[in-house]
């Protein structure tokens, strides 16, 4: 499992709002924009850390 999965929708939903990203859509929709998101950045979405509200 992905360590991006393991995030609930409101930390998904603040690291996608970090990046300018769309926050709508359900948990999967909202894991599958930040994986991808992560990636186009050249960085490895396994390797993820939540850091938590800066």
């Amino acid at each position: 499992m992905s360590k991006l999965c393991g995030l609930n929708v409101v930390q998904l939903r603040e690291e996608l709002q970090k990046r300018s990203l769309v926050t709508s859509g359900n948990k999967e929709v909202l894991v599958a924009r930040l994986r991808e998101a992560l990636i186009d950045k050249g960085k490895n979405p396994d390797e993820f850390k939540y850091t938590g509200s800066n």
